[in-house]
């Protein structure tokens, strides 16, 4: 596999200087780096980014700015006359998550300003920039509970906030030792709330009452998985556990190399997981534990998102900017014809990979039929890569294949 491209001796002070303020609290937060949150808007599905102090919407097909249109479907210009774009700039404050749509028209989305903001989402203008103050800084997604009527705010200093929705009012706050840096995720009107205090809460989502509560040993920084009655979750002490709905342990957790920084993937009854040594796992849960199928050194470089798991593949990115391919069946390299011969699938995005990135699946040929060009590039599938640099925020490639479509700087 590809060598590093930072020195070790940096890598592993940065990460020993950061696991010593993790541990004593002292940094809020994503502190010093910033990388971009993506979801996919809508039937087209447009890419929503937040980062740093703006929020843009790209075509996945294209690459390019959406246009910004009228009710009419006629696209907006400027005082110049000049075609204007769907973008929202918070100027004075960083976006660290994406926003939450409470109806078609209307966004709620925090900044670091501790403001919560609303967006209209037709026009791409903020409401009110003063906002609604908040009891801290957010940096993980918003959400509500099933119903939409209780919006939670994680707090990255300490405390989950629960807030009616309508009247912005305060209904209910659960103490955390320290910050919440982790997605949270409700099911069945149930809250799972993973803290850098080692502990992971499970609350009821409408009183905030406690269920159960478990020390994992080790600060949580990506959120859980849920799946078939069974909570998966990964920590910085390079462990990841399975608990069952009543809040126990089932087995050994499974050993990792390094920390985990990303929420593994369960697909077709196995978990899929990465680490900061650059390991890739694949392992089947079972009552004792967990059985390691393979375990492979994808690179030197520590490997913050989470993986992408396809039918074939297990594609990860790493912090040196770096795309692989393995085969889901075994680990190996997927290996495809280079100018030398046979050699393993890899692509490089030029920047750090910490953001999670995304699979836009394409409509099949028949059902594109009649709307699209017939251009085989829009129907191939595509893995959306985010990197930390602003003039290379975005690169798309095809998901099996690895053939660069475009790029996005700003």
């Amino acid at each position: 596999m590809r060598k590093s491209t930072f020195s070790a001796r940096i890598r592993i002070l940065l990460f020993a200087v950061l696991g010593v303020l993790i541990f004593t609290g002292c940094v809020s937060g994503r502190n010093g780096v910033s990388w971009a949150d993506l979801e996919l808007v809508g039937d087209n599905q447009n890419i929503l980014v937040s980062f740093r102090d703006y929020m843009i919407l790209i075509d996945p097909i294209t690459g390019q700015p959406v246009p910004l249109v009228d009710s009419e479907g006629t696209v907006r210009v400027d005082a110049d006359g000049n075609p204007r774009k769907w973008e929202v700039q918070n100027d004075g404050s960083e976006f660290y998550s994406s926003p939450i749509f409470v109806d078609d028209d209307l966004m709620l989305v925090a900044d670091y300003n501790e403001r919560l903001l609303t967006v209209n989402f037709a026009s791409a203008r903020i409401e009110d920039p003063t906002g609604v103050e908040i009891p801290g800084h957010v940096i993980v997604d918003l959400i509500t509970n099933e119903e939409g009527t209780i919006l939670y705010l994680p707090l990255s200093d300490r405390d989950l906030v629960a807030y009616d929705i309508d009247t912005m009012t305060e209904l209910w706050r659960w103490e955390t030792e320290r910050g919440i840096w982790a997605d949270i995720i409700v099911v069945d009107d149930v809250l799972y709330v993973a803290s850098i205090d080692h502990h992971v809460y499970s609350l009821d989502a409408i009183t905030g009452t406690l269920n159960w509560q478990l020390d994992l040993e080790g600060a949580v920084a990506a959120a859980p998985v849920w799946s078939e009655d069974r909570l998966y979750i990964g920590t910085l002490d390079r462990k990841i556990f399975m608990i069952s709905v009543d809040g126990e342990f089932i087995g050994e957790p499974l050993e990792m190399e390094d920390w985990v920084w990303s929420t593994p993937v369960l697909q077709d009854g196995l978990l899929y997981a990465t680490d900061l040594s650059g390991h890739v796992y694949a392992a089947e849960p079972t009552d004792d534990g967990f059985n390691l199928i393979w375990k492979i050194k994808a690179s030197d470089d520590g490997i913050r998102a989470s993986p992408i798991v396809t039918d074939d593949h297990v594609i990860v990115g790493d912090r040196g900017g770096h795309v692989f391919w393995f085969n889901r069946d075994d680990g190996q390299p997927v290996m495809v014809e280079g100018e030398e011969g046979l050699e393993p699938l890899e692509r490089e995005v030029g920047s750090e990979i910490l953001s999670d990135m995304l699979v836009i699946r394409r409509q099949s040929q028949e059902e594109t039929s009649e709307t699209s060009t017939g251009n085989s590039e829009e129907r191939s599938d595509l893995l959306i890569v985010s990197t930390v640099n602003n003039g290379r925020l975005l690169v798309a490639f095809t998901l099996n294949d690895g053939i660069r479509r475009w790029d996005f700087g700003r």
